[in-house]
């Protein structure tokens, strides 16, 4: 049925080596992501997922993916500064919400990473 599983023989400790970390960054965001739902709102949680863009370009640029210009962080620095201003009103605001938040974000950036 899958021809190319013939070619993966006697490689199993390899292939299972490449993706246990892709399994564990996946486990973590899932997990962190659903705690910080008990501390934060959905709205502010939603919000906060849109940093993923920026948090992919920096690994990007750690793994030499992407290069990082002088425009490219001025404009990294204006919508992060104008995204804090527009969620500085969260009523429900708890730092471990935001924290665990931030995790699991990084998680499953790497992941995609």
């Amino acid at each position: 049925i899958f021809p190319g599983v013939a070619s993966t023989q006697g490689q199993h400790m390899r292939i299972l080596g490449r993706c246990i970390p892709i399994a564990l960054c996946f486990a973590v965001a899932l997990y962190t992501s659903n705690q910080a739902y008990m501390y934060c709102s959905v709205a502010f949680l939603q919000f906060m997922k849109e940093g993923n863009v920026i948090i992919v370009f920096f690994l990007s640029v750690a793994a030499g993916l992407q290069v990082l210009t002088r425009l490219r962080v001025a404009l990294i620095f204006w919508i992060i500064t104008s995204s804090s201003m527009a969620v500085s009103g969260d009523l429900h605001f708890m730092w471990i919400g935001f924290g665990l938040q931030l995790l699991s974000q990084l998680a499953e950036c790497t992941r995609n990473v």
